[in-house]
């Protein structure tokens, strides 16, 4: 989810523009600077783990009222399955999902995608690009909203183990024992 956390009266909002990467370049025709910058599930620039090669879906929400996300995964692309709840495939069954390199979203939008790792040793930041609303617009400055870092496939494959070991471990010990009805005990 993509939320916007004001910079106005905030201590840190230097530390913070720096940290997204957040010039003070005013984007396209827009007069205003910057009072804003996105998070990432109310985190700023987090890290993402992803094995190269492996498969995610992943579902963003741009939960701002007034702001626009251009979506870039830089260096690779999205393949889009359903844009704000609606499949892909329900407008064009021959096409379950549609490839593209970013993907505007409007506020309260939504994109669910599958991303793939990148190679090993070729970490990728998502960026929200540049978005230009017009002289009364607001701005929508283009900056990083995380950080893509590969992890090793063993670790994924581990950590998919462990977490179905426990469920299913919690499953059958934490269940009580039922009663018969023709027990008397």
């Amino acid at each position: 989810m993509c939320v916007g956390v004001p910079l106005k009266n905030d201590p840190q909002s230097t530390a913070l523009k720096q940290r997204v990467g957040l010039s003070s370049y005013v984007c396209g025709g827009e007069q205003e600077t910057p009072e804003e910058i996105m998070t990432v599930n109310g985190s700023v620039r987090p890290q993402i783990e992803i094995a190269p090669g492996e498969r995610q879906f992943w579902r963003f929400v741009n939960a701002s009222a007034d702001r626009y996300v251009d979506l870039q995964l830089e260096g690779q692309k999205f393949e889009i399955v359903a844009m704000d709840g609606e499949p892909i495939a329900h407008h064009d069954p021959d096409h379950r999902t549609r490839v593209a390199d970013h993907v505007l979203l409007p506020p309260a939008g939504r994109l669910e995608a599958i991303v793939t790792g990148p190679a090993a040793g070729m970490p990728q930041r998502l960026i929200s690009r540049c978005v230009d609303t017009g002289p009364d617009g607001d701005p929508n400055p283009a900056m990083v909203l995380a950080d893509i870092v590969p992890r090793s496939a063993a670790d994924s494959t581990r950590k998919i183990s462990q977490s179905s070991l426990k469920l299913i471990s919690k499953h059958w010990t934490s269940q009580p024992k039922k009663k018969r009805l023709h027990d008397s005990s």
